[in-house]
């Protein structure tokens, strides 16, 4: 029996951990011997009700208790102490006769496939969601990391180069950084998009709400809430999903209340998968005013029914048509204008729902990527 473990840095509730908890679940199911490996307890996000069938081991556990209190690094958003010494220390952890493969989600994780593969020769694949120099451009360019990025750019660029050069497949979610991927490190990657469990139903009664549902914070554009909850003064708006920063939670209820505005937004700050319907059938559209490799959130809407309106080259956007199954804008300003179109002509939007939602049911994508996935893992073997 082939024994895989699937790797991932932490667990919080985002695309990256729901799609490798996925991964364990169907691996399970074709007899696979599979567990899920987290680097570390930091970070770990308790209100999330974990599948209780899923072998989960914590590597940090694995550490000294003295560093098992570990501290976030200034600046970053998730990077810790004690990820950055389980990530390293892996190696001593797992043995070579544990596991036949490894399939690392993201690049910290897959900083510690790359040491297990020099050090015990366990091959991994690697699913890349954003390049670490793509992240620090994005995430950190008005911090004072910035004034490192002479010397961290180039290292973080010859590790990712050496993890995808080392992998036996490097996945992409999306070709969002596909031709950085071929130019850069020379390999051509494989694009496997994510998946969904596809519900049985759509929306069938469409409300007024415009939904933003996903992962927040400050930098990721989220006072375009602020902007639309102005110009569309008869609607009301709901705001659900996992915050990265506290701060920027609290900035984000203060900013609510300065406004006047508590009546009219809707802020659930955690949510199980049960909790989607309700949510869904109170919306009339789901927003993202951020540029995403992908964007989980978006496939979920649009399987019960909603038109979607992303930031255009966003990952998801490859699956579907703008202006046919939500609309994709350039900037802020057409965003606005796209929300502002759907809010007057419901039943238009209700028909872009019901389109976006054929191409999830039609293509079927939750069993595709699975497959595709179980095609490589026989070539392996």
């Amino acid at each position: 029996m082939r024994k895989v473990a699937v790797l991932v840095d932490l667990i919080t509730y985002g695309g990256v951990q729901k799609t490798a908890i996925e991964e364990v679940k169907n691996l399970k199911k074709m007899g696979y011997s599979v567990k899920l490996l987290v680097l570390t307890r930091s970070g770990h996000d308790k209100n999330w009700d974990l599948p209780k069938n899923i072998p989960i081991e914590f590597l940090s556990d694995h550490l000294p208790k003295l560093f098992q209190i570990g501290f976030k690094l200034p600046y970053f958003k998730f990077l810790s102490t004690q990820l950055l010494l389980s990530s390293s220390a892996a190696p001593f952890f797992i043995k070579k006769e544990n596991w036949d493969l490894v399939i690392s989600h993201g690049s910290v994780a897959t900083l510690s496939a790359l040491f297990l593969f020099y050090t015990k020769k366990i091959p991994y694949l690697f699913v890349l969601y954003d390049p670490m120099v793509y992240i620090l451009e994005k995430v950190y360019k008005k911090t004072p990391l910035r004034y490192f990025f002479p010397f961290v750019i180039p290292l973080f660029f010859l590790l990712e180069r050496k993890m995808v050069q080392n992998a036996k497949t490097c996945f992409v979610i999306s070709n969002v950084h596909t031709n950085f991927i071929k130019s850069s490190y020379k390999i051509v990657p494989t694009t496997l998009y994510l998946g969904i469990h596809i519900p049985k139903r759509t929306v069938k009664d469409m409300g007024n709400k415009i939904l933003f549902l996903g992962r927040f914070e400050k930098e990721k554009n989220i006072k375009v809430v602020f902007d639309l909850c102005k110009s569309l003064p008869h609607n009301k708006f709901i705001v659900a999903g996992k915050w990265t920063s506290i701060k920027d939670l609290i900035w984000f209820k203060s900013e609510i209340k300065k406004r006047n505005i508590i009546d009219r937004i809707e802020l659930v700050e955690s949510y199980q998968e049960s909790d989607l319907p309700k949510i869904f059938e109170q919306s009339l559209c789901w927003v993202s005013p951020n540029f995403e490799a992908f964007s989980l959130s978006a496939l979920e809407a649009a399987s019960y029914g909603l038109p979607i309106v992303i930031n255009k080259g966003s990952g998801v956007t490859e699956l579907f048509l703008n202006s046919k199954h939500g609309f994709f804008p350039k900037n802020k300003n057409q965003l606005e204008k796209a929300v502002k179109y759907i809010a007057a002509n419901a039943r238009r939007a209700h028909q872009m729902g019901i389109n976006a939602a054929k191409i999830i049911h039609g293509k079927d994508i939750q069993k595709f990527c699975p497959q595709k996935l179980k095609t490589r893992l026989r070539n392996k073997e």
